[in-house]
C-alpha cells in the first residue's frame, strides 16, 4: 500500500509517492522501494496503489509489449492486468482484508501530444478509466484551496499518515520513507526526492533486523 498524489493538466504531470514497502503478514516495515516507474520510450509513468502490482506490470510493459504509446497500450492493459492478477493468486483475502490494486498510467498521447491519464482497478476487473485533468490524492484527505504544489505534497502526505495511524494496523495504508516526485512535460522527465519522514531511520533499522532474522 502507498501514498499517491498526482496533479495533471494538458501539458504537465506531477506524481508523488512514498517509498515504504510493508510485510503482507503483519503490515510492518519491510523495505524501501520505488513505486513510480518512468517508461521513456513510451513517454509515460506507471504507478499503483494497494497490492504491489505496478512493479510486475512495469516489467511486462518494458520487456514484453510492442505498442506505440500510452493510448495504444491502453487497448491491451485491462486483459493483461487481469491475467497477472489471477496468475499471481492476488485475489485472495489477506488476514480478513480483501486485497485490491489500482494501476495508473500517466503520459503523453502518441495521438494528440497532450497528457493522458488512465486508471485500472482490480475492483472493476481492471477496465480502462480515463481520468480528467486535476488533482488525485490516495488515500483521500481534504485539500485546502490555497495549497501550493509541489510544496504542499509534504503536508498532504503527513496528513495521510496521521489519519491512517488511527486505524487498526492491518487496515492502515502505511506511508513512510521518502517522498519521491516524478514529473513529465513535453521536455521530458525529472525525478527528485522532496522529503523524508521523521521515522525513516527507525523503519530502516526494523527492516535490517527483520532481514537478519529471516535469513539466519
Amino acid at each position: 500500500m502507498s501514498s499517491l498524489i498526482f496533479l495533471t493538466d494538458q501539458d504537465n504531470i506531477l506524481v508523488a509517492t512514498d517509498t515504504l514497502g510493508t510485510s503482507s503478514k503483519d503490515n510492518s516495515s519491510s523495505i524501501y522501494t520505488t513505486k513510480a516507474f518512468i517508461v521513456p520510450h513510451l513517454k509515460m509513468i506507471i504507478c499503483g496503489t494497494g497490492v504491489d502490482l505496478a512493479a510486475h506490470w512495469f516489467i511486462q510493459v518494458n520487456n514484453g509489449s510492442v505498442v506505440r504509446g500510452i493510448d495504444h497500450l491502453n487497448c491491451h492493459t485491462p486483459d493483461a492486468l487481469k491475467k497477472i492478477w489471477l496468475d499471481a493468486d492476488l485475489i485472495n483475502d489477506l488476514n480478513g482484508v480483501m486485497k485490491t490494486s489500482t494501476i495508473y498510467h500517466f503520459g503523453l498521447s502518441e495521438n494528440s501530444g497532450c497528457i493522458r491519464s488512465y486508471a485500472y482497478r482490480s475492483t472493476n476487473q481492471f477496465k480502462s478509466e480515463t481520468l480528467e485533468y486535476g488533482l488525485g490524492v490516495k488515500p483521500p484527505v481534504s485539500v485546502q484551496k490555497d495549497i501550493v504544489f509541489p510544496e504542499g505534497i509534504v503536508e498532504l502526505m503527513n496528513r495521510q499518515r496521521e489519519i491512517e495511524s488511527t486505524k487498526p494496523i492491518m487496515e492502515q495504508v502505511r506511508i513512510g520513507g521518502e517522498i519521491v516526485l516524478t514529473s513529465l512535460t513535453q521536455k521530458g522527465f525529472t525525478v527528485s526526492t522532496i522529503g523524508r519522514f521523521a521515522d525513516f531511520a527507525e523503519d530502516q533499522q526494523i527492516m535490517f533486523n527483520n532481514f537478519k532474522t529471516n535469513n539466519r
